[in-house]
């Protein structure tokens, strides 16, 4: 899967659903690390556990395994500010 505006549109809300849920406990440990922010959302399936959208968990899934996990994390920093 291809990194583009249709992924970040896709995954904006779960990803920021979860880092809502997330952030008194996650935030001073990310600091200004948007990307650390991006791959605790990541992190323990949190987008199906906490956003309930499993979609967006495989979503995640194919695309890390089409890019590389770095490029990933930092394209999607770049269109999804969270800290």
């Amino acid at each position: 899967m291809k990194l583009d505006q249709s992924v970040v549109a896709r995954l904006r809300r779960p990803i920021v659903q979860v880092w809502e849920h997330i952030a008194c406990d996650a935030a001073e440990m990310c600091g200004n690390d948007n990307e650390g922010a991006i791959e605790l959302c990541f992190d323990a399936n949190r987008l199906s556990t906490i956003a309930g959208d499993q979609e967006a968990e495989d979503i995640v899934r194919s695309i890390v395994a089409d890019n590389d996990y770095d490029e990933v994390l930092s394209f999607l920093s770049q269109h999804i500010p969270l800290v």
